[in-house]
Parts: structure tokens; C-alpha cells; sequence
């Protein structure tokens, strides 16, 4: 079972400051790719944009990276189609041969720092977080609080972008926005974080893996030629992994996104390790090691009691995140959201309930 570290607030500390003075500009997909790896690889940052594109796919491209709206069912991914994609979503469908007929492309310049570097937005604060949490032990009160503001910091970002109702007994209201709620970063995080995803499915399979279930911030991945392996297994026991994944923009970013917060490692690690599992629905697995369950994904939050009784223990809320499902992973998550009233982003895709 293979996670991101820190997923949303490493996607958080990598945006940048949106100069709201100076105009959105058109830009081609490729040179948004080019943008997209130039931004990363000088400054520890990503680029914030939106296309509305038509698409095709090679009939070969098992993972297309760019979601189409599918009514109730949220998001999936088709090989070809017409539909929104952030920056990381395109420049991931002009590394996998997609042909590409812009309808509109917007990206969002960056504020520049006295070393003509993009400004970040969130990464002091970020780290900020991550120290103090630093301050206290592990399991406290105050340790646990911190580590719940860094978490939740992506949701008041998106809060009040799409409509939903709150219910206080009888009394039944908007949601509003929050006083930091801003679409375009929220989108830009949810739709790097999917692309990072797709990044880690297609890295287990260009090292003999197969990948059983994605969902969030992680993957379950099944590698029978290393069976042998003696516990515990770490990311080198497994052959090309990390430098695979570590070759996707948008992995490369979280572990930016890492390094601008002050967190030392690699941007992914091993959570749980079996010898078989059992995949039976969309977000319903478990893994075993021998006739002890390990970890499992079911709904509601992680429970360790679940998992001493000998039943699933939860990983996705109901309704919850990006998730794909192996044959053919159908991706959960959502891309980007902006100005509604300016911009291309509509406000649906910041709903993480969409599928992937």
C-alpha cells in the first residue's frame, strides 16, 4: 500500500501567488509543458492554469490524464472527448501523445520575488505548521492539532465553490465561502494531486506491478516476481519504483512541495504490506498478510479497532477522492475551480466525490 506523504499541503506549498494585475494569458499546450517542468525544475514551484480542450488518446494509452463531467458518476477519464484539464493534466496528456485541439487555455501569471522567481502562497505558512507540530510528541493534543490544520487547510480553500447545504437540527443553510477560499489554487492542488496519482499507477507498471485499487493519495499495488521479499519492505527492495515515479512532473512537485515545507524524504512511502488481497468494489479492499488483515479501504476514516477485530480497516470517506480500480482504473478527483465570473473554471470541479 503505497502513499504520498503530506499530499495536499505538498501540493499547497508548491502554487504561487496569482497576479491578479497583470492578464491571464493564452498559452499553447506544449509550451504550457514547458512551463509546467521549466517552473518546477528552477523554482520549486507549479504553474496555475486551465484548458478547455478536445482530446484524443492513443488507442495504447491505458492512463488518460484529463476528466470529463459524467453526471452523478463525477469524473472519468476517456481516451478521447472534450473537457477541462489543469496544467499537470495537460502537460501529461502532451507526454502521452494526445492530440490536443485548444478551445481555451488560461494561465494565471505568477507575482515575482526580487530573484524573478514565483512568489509562493502558502509554503511558509505550510512549514510554519509542519515546525510546530515538530515541537510536540507524537500523539498529543497539540501535535494532532497542528497536524489538523495542515490537512484541512485545502478544504477552507475550496469551501463554498460548489453549493452544499449544512444542517444545524432543523435549520438547513448554504455553505458559505471561507475567508481564504480562492477556486483557482484549490483546483490547481486537486488537479495536481490526480496527476500525481495517475503518475504512481503508470510507475508500478513500468516496473512489473499491477495496480488493484488508487484512491486519494495512494495506490495498492500487487508485485508477485518480488514474493520473496523478507519484511519489512522498503521502496529500494522494489526495483525502478521511486526513479519511475520520481520521472512524472507531478510527483516531482509534491516532493518540491515536501522540500518547501522543511520535510525531509521521498515524496512517497510504503503504509502496509500483505502477501494477497481482495478487491470486490470501488473503494472495498483489504490487504492480508498471511490471515491477518493489514489495511483495507472501506467507508469512513482509518479505525485501528477495525482492523484488531479482523475487519477492513477505512481509507475514503464515502463519496470521497480520487480513486481508480484496476481493469481499467476509473479515476476519482477534480480538477481545477477559479473566478467564476472571469475564468473558464466551473465550480463543480473542486468537488472531490467526483470519479477517478
Amino acid at each position: 500500500d503505497l502513499d504520498f506523504v503530506s499530499c495536499y499541503p505538498s501540493a499547497a506549498a508548491t502554487l504561487p501567488v496569482i497576479d491578479w494585475a497583470r492578464p491571464v494569458r493564452d498559452i499553447d499546450p506544449h509550451a504550457l509543458a514547458r512551463v509546467v517542468t521549466d517552473t518546477l525544475d528552477q523554482h520549486n514551484s507549479t504553474p496555475i492554469a486551465l484548458s478547455y480542450v478536445d482530446f484524443q488518446f492513443p488507442d495504447t494509452c491505458r492512463w488518460p490524464s484529463i476528466p470529463i463531467r459524467s453526471g452523478s458518476r463525477g469524473l472519468i477519464y476517456p481516451l478521447r472527448g472534450t473537457g477541462f484539464a489543469t496544467s499537470f493534466e495537460l502537460a501529461d496528456a502532451v507526454a502521452k501523445g494526445a492530440q490536443i485541439d485548444t478551445q481555451r487555455v488560461e494561465y494565471m501569471q505568477p507575482v515575482l520575488n526580487e530573484r524573478d522567481a514565483p512568489q509562493l502562497m502558502f509554503a511558509d505558512y505550510l512549514a510554519l505548521l509542519i515546525a510546530r507540530r515538530r515541537e510536540h510528541p507524537k500523539g498529543s493534543l497539540e501535535n494532532l492539532m497542528f497536524k489538523e490544520m495542515s490537512n484541512s487547510f485545502y478544504g477552507k480553500l475550496a469551501q463554498g465553490v460548489r453549493r452544499r447545504n449544512i444542517r444545524s437540527f432543523d435549520n438547513i443553510k448554504a455553505l458559505p465561502e471561507s475567508r481564504i477560499t480562492s477556486p483557482a489554487h484549490a483546483g490547481a492542488i486537486t488537479g495536481l494531486v490526480r496527476s500525481a496519482l495517475t503518475g504512481l499507477i503508470d510507475a508500478i507498471e513500468e516496473c512489473g506491478g499491477t495496480v488493484l485499487a488508487a484512491t486519494t493519495d495512494g495506490a495498492m499495488g500487487s508485485f508477485p516476481h518480488l514474493a520473496h521479499l523478507p519484511r519489512p519492505v522498503t521502496l529500494g527492495n522494489i526495483p525502478g519504483l521511486l526513479d519511475a515515479a520520481l520521472r512524472k512532473p507531478a510527483i516531482r512537485a509534491l516532493a518540491a512541495g515536501m522540500q518547501n515545507m522543511g520535510i525531509e524524504g521521498h515524496p512517497i512511502e510504503i503504509k502496509h504490506v500483505g502477501n494477497r488481497a481482495k478487491v470486490w468494489k470501488t473503494r472495498g479492499y483489504i490487504i492480508f498478510d498471511g490471515d491477518t488483515p493489514q489495511h483495507g479501504c472501506a467507508d469512513g476514516a482509518d479505525r485501528s479497532r477495525r482492523r484488531r477485530a479482523g475487519r477492513p480497516s477505512g481509507r475514503a470517506q464515502r463519496g470521497g477522492r480520487p480513486h481508480r480500480q484496476d481493469p481499467r482504473l476509473r479515476p476519482r478527483g477534480c480538477p481545477g475551480a477559479g473566478q467564476p465570473e472571469r475564468r473558464l473554471f466551473p465550480p463543480y470541479l473542486t468537488d472531490r466525490t467526483a470519479d477517478h
